[in-house]
């Protein structure tokens, strides 16, 4: 293979990863200003807030919806409480959408949704060196908090 074959094999290793990078950073994100909103409300306000835009109306008799409500609220309140930025928080809550979807349509195994996992969150973290004027979703110490929320 001459240089030039394998710049050209190279660089287009490089748009496929970036293609990759996009599909996994991609996720319906709440607006800024609402999770800012959401940050400052009460357990109780947050519980009535998630209770409407899940559409949530059996929680209280219904094993299902209150252990659904229950899991969104703990990842909220988590990333509350880890300091995450709006975006952050939007982030951390599409992740763990994406992995009780995971579990619940796809019905992946333990061990292949935590791959899923990895692989969002090193996204998240990486930050190309050909992008100076931008900054990682994630710092180390955020994913490994992150990472060690979603495995307790």
């Amino acid at each position: 293979m001459s240089g030039e074959e394998a710049r050209r094999e190279k660089n287009e290793q490089r748009v496929v990863m970036k293609k990759q990078e996009a599909e996994i950073l991609q996720w319906d994100a709440l607006p800024a200003q609402l999770i800012r909103e959401f940050q400052e409300l009460s357990a109780e306000e947050l519980l009535h807030k998630m209770e409407n835009i899940l559409g949530f109306t059996n929680h209280r008799t219904c094993v299902r919806e209150t252990v659904l409500l229950h899991y969104y609220l703990f990842g909220f309140w988590w990333a509350k409480e880890a300091r995450f930025t709006p975006t952050q928080t939007s982030f951390t809550m599409a992740v763990l959408h994406m992995l009780l979807e995971n579990l619940r349509e796809k019905q992946m195994s333990s061990v292949d949704n935590l791959v899923v996992l990895i692989k969002a969150i090193a996204v998240a973290c990486h930050c190309s060196p050909s992008d100076e004027d931008t900054t990682s979703l994630l710092d180390n110490n955020e994913a490994a908090a992150l990472i060690c929320y979603v495995t307790k």
